[in-house]
């Protein structure tokens, strides 16, 4: 859906005075801290992975699955630096590029729709779109080297859902700007939207935003795994191929 064409934003004054940020703001500085997992830093000669992005990116939801089902078939864990913080969206993102930056990963995976798409504390479609790009190109300038993903996430359910009626035109946006910009895609949505036909999303996503921990390794892990795998310079070439 082109961004011009949404509708008028509604008067939201009163949920902004019903929902205190100030939690909200201190959990995000502390989740926001630059984070190595313990098991990587151990590793000096694995390759170097950053996770930028939301909570859905916090607390290695899905950077420890991902390493473990990596090591399954004899592939490095990769050093992961965890950028990412709760309710952060891409204008968030657009002041860490230095982070970034100065983790000099060999590959950076981004996943900030989900919170743009938040029509009480998001951003516009084009908004958005301007600031993955303007993400894009400084990644791509200063680390020419390293591959950059986009990824989508799961879908929001009640009240969640109630304030992101646009999430998919947010992941569309996603794969048209990785296939425009060339770089990876991790679609892990369409995975979600299959496994949860069958009537598991409040047992998967039971808050309507977070998926469990067991949901996101067999869920969301294998497509991850099967885009990461090829883009980490410490993979052999003959390594297997994760089990989707």
């Amino acid at each position: 859906m082109d961004g011009s064409r949404m509708p008028t934003r509604p008067n939201t004054s009163w949920w902004k005075k019903a929902w205190p940020r100030a939690a909200v703001l201190a959990a995000a500085m502390c989740a926001a801290t630059l984070a190595t997992t313990p098991s990587a830093a151990a590793d000096d000669q694995g390759a170097r992975l950053v996770a930028f992005g939301t909570s859905l990116s916090v607390g290695g939801r899905w950077t420890e699955p991902l390493s473990e089902r990596l090591a399954a078939c004899g592939i490095p864990a990769p050093r992961t630096a965890v950028i990412a913080a709760p309710g952060a969206g891409s204008d968030w993102a657009v002041r860490q590029i230095d982070r970034v930056i100065a983790a000099e990963p060999d590959v950076v995976v981004i996943e900030f729709a989900i919170n743009d798409a938040d029509i009480l504390d998001g951003l516009w479609l084009d908004e958005s779109r301007r600031n993955h790009r303007r993400i894009l190109t400084r990644l791509r300038n200063a680390l020419p080297d390293a591959h950059l993903a986009l990824m989508t996430t799961n879908p929001a359910f009640g009240l969640r859902g109630w304030v992101r009626p646009f999430l998919d035109d947010y992941y569309a946006m996603y794969r048209t700007m990785a296939r425009e910009a060339d770089v990876a895609l991790i679609d892990t949505t369409p995975h979600w939207r299959r496994a949860l036909e069958h009537g598991e999303a409040d047992a998967a996503i039971p808050d309507g935003l977070h998926p469990t921990a067991d949901a996101v390794a067999r869920i969301a892990v294998p497509e991850i795994a099967r885009v990461v795998r090829p883009l980490l310079p410490a993979a052999p070439h003959d390594a297997c191929e994760p089990e989707a």
